[in-house]
């Protein structure tokens, strides 16, 4: 017998914006926590893009560059989003690091604002 996950069922957009909100909210008092935060709403949001495709994947690095060689996401996205996810590696994997900074937490916030619309017009 093999066994065969289901896929996990994500989040409907609505619920991954609120959390962008409270990340935003979160990010000047503690920038780790609204990284974790937005980093969920981010990728949440990577996957329904993905999904409306056809072309979801399992981890978030090949995410990245699945959605980037269709041509969804652009290289300074995937640039951003590759640092974004390097900082969230290192931070819930207890590995010292550079601290996430409320600016740019912003960034991917911002983004997970503009790959929603994405996803909205798809």
């Amino acid at each position: 017998m093999v066994y065969v996950p289901e896929p996990p069922l994500i989040e409907d957009q609505e619920q991954l914006l609120d959390r962008a909100a409270r990340a935003r909210e979160l990010a000047a008092r503690d920038p780790e926590a609204a990284l974790l935060l937005g980093w969920s709403a981010l990728e949440g949001t990577l996957h329904r893009l993905a999904d409306s495709r056809g072309a979801d994947v399992g981890s978030a690095g090949a995410l990245l560059a699945r959605l980037t060689s269709l041509g969804i996401v652009d290289e300074d996205e995937h640039e951003l989003l590759r640092s974004a996810l390097r900082m969230r590696n290192t931070l819930v994997h207890g590995q010292k690091g550079p601290a996430p900074e409320a600016g740019q937490i912003e960034q991917l916030l911002e983004l997970t604002q503009m790959l929603a619309d994405r996803a909205a017009a798809a």
